[in-house]
């Protein structure tokens, strides 16, 4: 016996009807649209290009300060906290917080 195919539903981001249930995060199903489905895959992209680019420095640094002596635990809150702190200004005191600071690093630059 086949399964029949799943029933189109309303999009969970944006409310258009003709969305399928997809799943592309841990313990997630939505019911995403084409152009939804498409820029969930982009953002993911995205977000798995920047975990490659950082993974290498993050782990230099955590190897390096391990050795001159801090401990995991310590490392490990350090880290949690950049998220944080990650701005060339220091802390993202501003309500957009990253939204905004990303917006001005698009920007282009001025001499």
């Amino acid at each position: 016996m086949t399964t029949p195919p799943p029933r189109p539903e309303r999009c969970d981001a944006c409310g258009k009807p003709d969305a399928l249930p997809t799943i592309y995060r841990p313990g997630g199903l939505e019911y995403l649209c084409p152009a939804c489905t498409s820029r969930a895959a982009l953002r993911d992209s995205a977000g798995a290009h920047l975990h490659a680019l950082l993974w290498p420095a993050v782990e230099t640094w955590a190897q390096h300060w391990h050795a001159a002596g801090l401990k995991p635990g310590d490392l490990a809150a350090l880290l949690d906290l950049e998220g944080g702190y990650w701005h060339p200004l220091g802390a993202l005191a501003r309500e957009g917080g990253a939204e905004d600071a990303v917006r001005e690093m698009l920007e282009p630059k001025r001499d």
